[in-house]
């Protein structure tokens, strides 16, 4: 038994496992943003970078942790704050580093 732990700590480390979701569960997750259900820990499985990730929110430069705290805002005037809506998503992944989001693409009103 004592054989088998030189071997296992010989091979290198194994890189962080992402979850591999499709564009459009991501897109769900960011709705949950917007609704108030999920936050930045919700996409920590997914983002290489987790609320440091680069982001594209409306053509404007950005990080992810940005992007949460802009998503939860309500808009309009104060008796009649609408929440946001995501009107598409891109991801860009990192096939060298566990196939993680490396950039994302938001459009949102």
């Amino acid at each position: 038994m004592v054989k088998d732990e030189p071997a296992a700590a010989s091979k290198p480390p194994a890189s962080k496992t992402y979850d591999q979701l499709p564009t459009p569960a991501i897109q769900v997750l960011l709705e949950g943003v917007v609704a108030g259900k999920k936050d930045i820990d919700d996409f920590k499985n997914i983002l290489c970078n987790g609320a440091g990730t680069k982001v594209m929110a409306n053509n404007e430069a950005t990080t992810f942790a940005a992007l949460v705290n802009e998503l939860k805002e309500k808009k309009g005037l104060p008796l009649m704050k609408r929440k946001r809506k995501i009107s598409s998503v891109k991801v860009v992944r990192d096939e060298a580093n566990g196939n993680c989001v490396k950039i994302l693409y938001v459009d949102y009103k």
